[in-house]
C-alpha cells in the first residue's frame, strides 16, 4: 500500500478498515542465514527512472538483500540492451508514480525487458492500487497480462466493514476455527484470514533455506491481477475479495462510499510467478510486502523469492 496517498474514509456511508502498513511492517528481528558472502551475490537493479513511487519504502528491501549477500544498485537510465547487461535481477515499483503512463516505460523499454527476461533476465513487478496497474499497462501486456484491475483490492465482509489486509495461509496451516480477522504481526495489526485466502504449495514457500518454510504472508491493500498463460498462483485472493475504483480528483485523497464502484476480485491473484523464454518473471500487486518488515512470513517469504529469481538451489 502507498503511503504517499492516505484513504480518507466516507464515514457516513462506508467505513473501510484499512491498518496501517507503518505500524506493522516494523524491521524485523528473525536471523537469516545468507545465501551469499557479503557482496558476492547477484546484482540487483531497482528502477528510479520512472518517477517510481515507494521508493523510501524499498529501503527495508535493500537491507534485507544486502543482509543475504545480494550486491543491490540504483537504475536511473532508460531501459536498454546495453544498460540492462550485468543486471542479474531487475526490480520494477510502480513505475509512473502520481504522474501517469507517460512517466512509465515507454514501449522501446518494456520491449528491452522483455527481450532481455526472454535472454535470462529476471524481472520482479510490483504495482500496488490505482494508479500502478494503469501506469505500467505498456510492460503488463507485453508480459501478456490482460486485465491487471486498477483499484483498491480489499475483502468484502458480511457483517462488517471491508478488510484492506489480507494474511494468505498455506494449505493446513491455519488452524481450525481461527476467526475471520487475525493478527498480521508483532505490532498488533490485523488482517483477513481464511482457508480462502491461499498462498501456493511451490518451492518458494516450501523454504529451502535453513529458516524453514512459509506459511504465510500478510499484504496491505494492493491490487490483483488475472494471470497470463502459463504462470503460477503464489498469492489466490479469497472469494469475498474487491477492488474499490474511487474517483480520482488530482491532487486530492481518495474517499469511498456506498456507491464507489466495486468489481469482483474472487479467485484473481496479488502474487505469480511465471517464465518467458530462458528468464524469470515475479507479478504482485502490494508493496508492503516488500517493504522487509516483520508481518507474517513476509521476510522470510521474500528472501525465497529472490533465490528463486537469482536461480539458486
Amino acid at each position: 500500500m502507498s503511503r504517499n496517498l492516505p484513504v480518507l474514509v466516507s464515514i457516513s456511508a462506508l467505513a473501510l478498515v484499512v491498518a496501517a502498513v507503518n505500524a506493522q511492517q516494523l524491521p524485523g528481528a528473525r536471523a537469516i542465514h545468507p545465501t551469499f558472502e557479503p557482496g558476492s551475490g547477484p546484482v540487483i537493479a531497482i528502477d528510479q527512472a520512472h518517477k517510481n513511487t515507494e521508493r523510501s519504502d524499498l529501503r527495508g528491501l535493500e537491507e534485507l538483500l544486502r543482509a543475504d549477500g545480494y550486491r543491490i544498485r540504483p537504475f536511473a537510465e532508460a531501459m536498454t540492451a546495453a544498460s540492462l547487461t550485468g543486471v542479474g535481477v531487475l526490480v520494477i515499483v510502480n513505475p509512473g508514480g502520481w504522474k501517469g503512463p507517460d512517466a512509465s516505460l515507454n514501449d522501446d523499454e518494456a520491449l528491452a525487458v522483455m527481450d532481455w527476461v526472454r535472454a535470462g533476465g529476471s524481472l520482479l513487478l510490483v504495482l500496488d492500487h490505482l494508479p500502478g496497474p494503469r501506469n505500467a499497462a505498456r510492460l503488463t501486456g507485453a508480459l501478456g497480462i490482460r486485465n491487471w484491475h486498477d483499484g483498491y483490492a480489499m475483502v468484502d465482509m458480511p457483517d462488517s466493514p471491508p478488510v484492506g489486509n489480507i494474511i494468505f495461509w498455506r494449505s493446513g496451516s491455519l488452524s481450525a476455527g481461527a476467526p475471520a480477522v487475525g493478527p498480521t504481526g508483532p505490532a498488533g495489526g490485523v488482517g483477513y484470514q481464511s482457508v480462502d485466502a491461499v498462498l501456493a504449495e511451490h518451492p518458494i514457500t516450501d523454504g529451502g533455506r535453513p529458516d524453514g518454510g512459509v506459511h504465510r504472508v500478510a499484504t496491505f491493500v494492493g491490487s490483483a491481477f488475472q494471470p497470463p498463460p502459463g504462470a503460477e498462483a503464489l498469492l489466490t485472493m479469497p472469494r469475498r475479495a474487491m477492488s474499490f475504483a474511487p474517483q480520482e480528483t488530482p491532487g486530492a485523497r481518495p474517499v469511498f462510499a456506498a456507491d464507489t464502484p466495486r468489481t469482483p476480485m474472487g479467485g484473481w491473484l496479488q502474487g505469480a510467478v511465471m517464465t518467458r523464454g530462458q528468464g524469470r518473471v515475479a507479478l504482485f500487486g502490494e508493496t508492503g510486502l516488500f517493504s522487509g518488515g516483520a508481518a507474517a512470513d513476509n521476510r522470510l517469504f521474500v528472501l525465497n523469492l529472490l533465490r528463486w529469481l537469482a536461480r539458486q538451489p
